[in-house]
């Protein structure tokens, strides 16, 4: 309920109820149908069910709002040989991940962790490049490690045909992928971090917030078993720089460096998805998912 004694400008709704949702097909239906006069982070069909209902709603997109990286670990086989890694990059198709993941709410990615933040240099777009993929996979010489496990699970929409789509295009590569999808809890308790081929989740946190916690040599976790002091020391550097452009070129350089000798395929960015009733007005632009404080209705 509103705050009787609120003081910062003018008053919003008299009350707000807040519902959550597990099905994104019964989000879409309850927004549709006016059972709700706004939502946040739809599902993309939802988006699009929505966007086809004409004026009746206004659609406010957050760029590159979320993630499904490829988390390949470094420090386990076969993604202990660059050769490996460089083929997996260069074996997906990236555009094809987004129009079918997304539904073309989204971008493509370069394997820069974060889109669209302070520091992400502006690097060429990674052409799909089948036959150069063959021959670093034979270079590598994989025998039986040409046969791998990517693991997944349905806590997030896109995780599941990230992990499906994925393996048809690796097999045109010349890789035989297994999918094996698990049950939320399961996988984030005990396969995230400890397999060594999984399909991840990011949300649009900063680059400093990501590297802090699962980047460094001192995190408390590793997606990819990276760790290098060096790449430490520079992070650190770059934190403690108070020119903010000389500051965003040093991020850029550890954005590339974890691009080129990481474990992390980032193939592309998902759109946030929010919608509100044309009567609703105050919804706030730019990244945040809830800034519901200057809304009003009618």
């Amino acid at each position: 309920k509103r705050n009787p004694k609120w003081w910062g400008g003018d008053k919003g709704v008299e009350t707000v109820e807040i519902r959550g949702f597990t099905d994104p097909q019964a989000m879409s239906q309850a927004i549709t149908t006016g059972a709700l006069q706004a939502a946040s982070s739809l599902a993309p069909a939802a988006a699009a069910t929505v966007e086809k209902s004409g004026d009746r709603f206004t659609v406010h997109r957050r760029e590159g709002a979320e993630c499904y990286p490829l988390l390949l670990r470094i420090d386990a086989k076969p993604f202990d040989k660059p050769e490996v890694r460089k083929a997996i990059k260069l074996g997906v198709d990236r555009k094809a991940l987004v129009d079918k993941v997304f539904l073309g709410y989204g971008v493509v990615g370069k394997d820069m962790i974060k889109h669209g933040q302070p520091g992400v240099p502006d690097a060429p777009e990674i052409t799909r490049d089948v036959a150069q993929a063959k021959k670093l996979l034979a270079e590598a010489d994989l025998g039986d490690a040409a046969k791998l496990v990517l693991h997944t699970t349905q806590a997030y929409s896109g995780m599941v045909p990230t992990a499906t789509l994925v393996a048809e295009q690796l097999a045109e590569i010349g890789l035989e992928v297994e999918v094996k999808e698990h049950a939320p809890d399961e996988f984030w308790s005990g396969v995230y971090t400890v397999e060594p081929f999984c399909v991840g989740y990011w949300a649009d946190t900063s680059f400093a917030t990501t590297v802090r916690q699962t980047v460094l040599s001192t995190s408390a976790f590793s997606e990819t078993g990276w760790k290098d002091n060096k790449f430490d020391a520079d992070f650190a550097d770059a934190m403690s720089t108070t020119d903010e452009d000389e500051r965003n070129e040093k991020i850029g350089k550890l954005h590339q460096r974890m691009a080129d000798e990481g474990g992390w395929v980032v193939w592309g960015f998902g759109d946030g998805v929010d919608v509100a009733a044309s009567d609703v007005q105050g919804w706030a632009s730019g990244r945040a998912r809830y800034c519901l404080d200057g809304i009003t209705v009618g």
